[in-house]
């Protein structure tokens, strides 16, 4: 079973192609573009900038927009994915994190967090910071969450977990992030903005890996190759060989 939550990005011009339920997930629950309102899901960029409602859910529009703040709709998605999971079957599940990202709210981009956890950390006084740490602090938790539903449905100890940001922290203005001791961050191609935080966990990781450190430099397709190797069939519209088309096979290196 395959499931997908968050941001897209990916593609949408096409519903029987570059959704994500057209490109091998069995749900999928998200907005399409590289951002969207985090308090009612509106984008305004296309057919006359009007706001419209960026939020799909499978293969219609979503009704949960505006409902409850946009990254606990996912989370809550998340976890009730791993509950109703039939723990007798495999489980993919890609969840692209909403938060910390820049929100739409109509006439430009701003940090969004949920207001509880801004209230949490009133004692940061610049409040780009504040959003960026209170919005974190949420996917922290939130990621715990699915951690808990996963041992609670007995599924842990047969889990990989891949946790990883794309790019470094935003410390343009509004952005709120902090890459010190490192130069630069998202925009550019500073260390600051290229090197990122990664790590895996689960009870599928072997023993004598669990707390290791990796130094050695790594991309996010490199990812690729060892989760491959654990999937019983190419997922469905897989453009490799296996299907019949001259594309060429995704290689990387396992570096540990």
């Amino acid at each position: 079973a395959t499931h997908f939550v968050g941001k897209w990005h990916l593609g949408m011009a096409s519903r029987s192609t570059q959704l994500p339920v057209a490109r091998g997930f069995d749900t999928a629950l998200g907005y399409f573009h590289s951002s969207n309102n985090y308090y009612d899901s509106t984008r305004d960029q296309g057919c006359g900038d009007e706001l419209h409602t960026d939020l799909w859910d499978g293969h219609a529009p979503s009704t949960l927009n505006g409902t409850d703040y946009e990254e606990l709709l996912f989370r809550d998605r998340a976890v009730a994915t791993v509950q109703a999971h039939d723990a007798k079957k495999r489980l993919f599940l890609y969840y692209a994190f909403h938060t910390s990202c820049v929100g739409s709210n109509g006439t430009a981009s701003n940090l969004q967090p949920e207001p509880a956890y801004y209230e949490r950390f009133k004692h940061i006084d610049d409040p780009d910071r504040r959003a960026n740490v209170a919005m974190v602090a949420l996917m922290d938790d939130a990621v715990g969450d699915v951690v808990a539903a996963l041992r609670a449905r007995g599924l842990w100890d047969e889990t990989l977990l891949l946790w990883s940001s794309d790019n470094g922290g935003a410390v343009h203005l509004g952005g709120g992030s902090n890459t010190f001791p490192l130069r630069g961050g998202y925009y550019n191609n500073w260390e600051g903005g290229i090197r990122a935080a990664a790590f895996l966990a689960g009870g599928f990781l072997p023993a004598d890996r669990r707390g290791s450190r990796l130094e050695s430099p790594i991309h996010i397709c490199d990812w690729h190759p060892p989760g491959a190797e654990e999937q019983p069939s190419p997922p469905r519209g897989y453009p490799g060989p296996c299907r019949g088309s001259a594309a060429p096979p995704i290689h990387g290196i396992i570096l540990a």
